[in-house]
C-alpha cells in the first residue's frame, strides 16, 4: 500500500505546476538600419497557448508582465510582429523573472 501510495504522490507532484512571474522588455530595431520599430505586436506563451499581449511604444519599447502557471517540460517565448517585417519567435529562459531582450527584426 504504501508503494502504491509513494508512486501516486511521485506522479502527482509531477504535474503541480508551479507560479511564476515573468517580466519580459527591452526594444525592438530594424536588423540592417539599426533604427527603432514602434507599434510592434508580442504575443506571450505558454507552450502554444497565449497569456499576454502588448505593444512596443513610439520608441520601440515593450514590456510584458504575467504571473503564468509553468509545468514542467512547458517552453515559455514571445512573437514579434508588425506589417514589412519577418515574424520574429524568441524563447525565453523559464527560470529567470525578469529579462531584458532586444529584438531585431528583418524586413520581408
Amino acid at each position: 500500500m504504501i508503494k502504491i501510495f509513494s508512486i501516486l504522490l511521485t506522479v502527482f507532484i509531477g504535474q503541480i505546476s508551479y507560479s511564476q512571474e515573468v517580466i519580459v522588455l527591452g526594444h525592438v530595431y530594424d536588423t540592417d538600419t539599426k533604427e527603432i520599430i514602434a507599434f510592434a505586436n508580442f504575443g506571450l506563451f505558454v507552450q502554444d497557448s497565449l497569456v499576454n499581449s502588448s505593444i512596443s511604444d513610439i520608441e520601440g519599447l515593450y514590456y510584458l508582465q504575467k504571473d503564468i502557471k509553468v509545468k514542467k517540460g512547458q517552453t515559455l517565448y514571445f512573437i514579434v510582429s508588425i506589417n514589412g517585417y519577418e515574424e520574429k519567435k524568441v524563447f525565453l529562459k523559464s527560470k529567470k523573472s525578469i529579462q531584458i531582450i532586444n529584438v531585431y527584426l528583418n524586413k520581408s
